[in-house]
C-alpha cells in the first residue's frame, strides 16, 4: 500500500502516527516526534499503551508530561512480544529498526496472526545503511505501508549525507554562525558541522536546546539563540 502516514493497520486493532481512532481497544505506535504525527495526543490522552523508540518517548513527555504512563519504549532492532488484545489473549512481535529520518524515528515491523506488516513511517534509510537483520524480513513482509508525501517522480532529492556535505561546504565558505529552525531534525547537519567547522556557532530555540539535551544531543557551541 501507499498511504498517508496516519494509519489503522487492515484486519487489526493497531494504530500508527494515528490518534483520533474512537473507541474500542487499540495498540498504538509513534514512528516519530514531529508534531504532524502526534495529531490527536494531549497530556490528557488515555486510550492506550504507545509504543515507540527511547528517543522519541523523551520528547513526547517534553510536550505531553501526562502521558509518561502510557509511552513505553522499544529497542531497536530487537524482536519484543507485546499483547495486541485487552486481555493478551493475542500477542505477536515487533521490531522497530532506524529509519533515518530523525532522532527517535523508526520503521514498525509486526508479526502476527493478521500476518507480518511492514510500516515505514518517514523513512529516510539509505540501502547501503539497512541493517542485515532488516534484509532478513523484507522478504518475508506479506504488507508494506510506504508513506506517498513526495512518492512523484518529480521529487528527487539529495540523500543526506551528500546533504549535509553540500551545507557543510557552504557554511565553510564564509557563513560562520548556523540558525537551526523547528523543534525536530537537522540533527545529523549540526553534529558534522560542529566536527569539521572550529569557529562554528549553533544557535537554537530554548525549546530545541531542551530537545537536544534530552536526546543527549548538546553541545558547548549550540547555544540559545540571542
Amino acid at each position: 500500500f501507499i498511504l498517508p502516514f496516519m494509519v489503522v493497520l487492515e484486519n487489526c486493532n493497531v494504530a500508527i502516527d494515528e490518534f483520533n481512532v474512537g473507541t474500542g481497544f487499540f495498540v498504538y505506535f509513534l514512528t516519530h516526534a514531529h508534531r504532524d504525527h502526534m495529531v490527536g495526543l494531549s497530556s490528557q490522552w488515555k486510550r492506550g499503551v504507545i509504543y515507540c523508540t527511547a528517543v522519541t518517548r523523551a520528547l513526547v513527555l517534553r510536550r505531553y508530561p501526562g502521558l509518561r504512563q502510557w509511552v513505553r519504549d522499544l529497542p531497536l532492532d530487537e524482536p519484543v512480544e507485546i499483547g495486541l488484545t485487552s486481555n493478551d489473549s493475542v500477542r505477536g512481535v515487533v521490531v522497530l529498526y532506524d529509519a533515518q529520518h530523525c532522532p527517535g524515528s523508526a520503521l514498525v515491523y509486526l508479526d502476527a496472526s493478521f500476518g507480518r506488516v511492514l510500516h515505514c513511517g518517514d523513512c529516510r534509510l539509505p540501502i547501503h545503511k539497512v541493517p542485515l537483520k532488516l534484509w532478513s524480513i523484507l522478504e518475508r513482509v506479506e504488507v508494506c505501508y510506504v508513506d506517498n508525501t513526495f512518492a512523484a517522480p518529480e521529487f528527487e532529492f539529495p540523500g543526506t549525507e551528500e546533504a549535509v556535505s553540500i551545507v557543510v561546504a557552504a557554511i565553510g565558505s564564509g557563513v560562520t554562525v548556523l540558525g537551526i529552525t523547528g523543534d525536530l531534525g537537522k540533527e545529523e547537519l549540526v553534529t558534522a558541522a560542529l566536527a569539521f567547522l572550529p569557529d562554528l556557532e549553533v544557535w537554537v530555540s530554548p525549546w530545541r536546546l531542551a530537545n537536544l539535551q534530552a536526546m543527549k544531543n548538546s553541545h558547548q557551541r549550540i547555544a540559545v539563540e540571542p
